[in-house]
């Protein structure tokens, strides 16, 4: 789930597009891009500070070599 957070913290979005019947939300954290799929209607603006989770069942990880990291 994605949040808006009022008091600051979380990270700022990097970036959001429209693919039809999603949006794509990323922000960078850790030296790295994180990417999720939001609903198409999400509003939200470039900078704008938010937060994420994701359930661990959703999330597929992957060492440097491309190895995927099981859970």
């Amino acid at each position: 789930s994605m949040g808006r957070n009022a008091h600051g913290a979380g990270r700022p979005i990097y970036s959001l597009e429209l693919l039809g019947e999603s949006s794509m939300v990323s922000v960078r954290g850790g030296g790295e891009l994180v990417s999720v799929k939001a609903g198409k209607d999400y509003e939200a603006e470039i900078g704008q500070p938010i937060s994420i989770a994701v359930q661990a069942r959703h999330c597929h990880l992957f060492d440097r070599k491309g190895k995927r990291i099981d859970s």
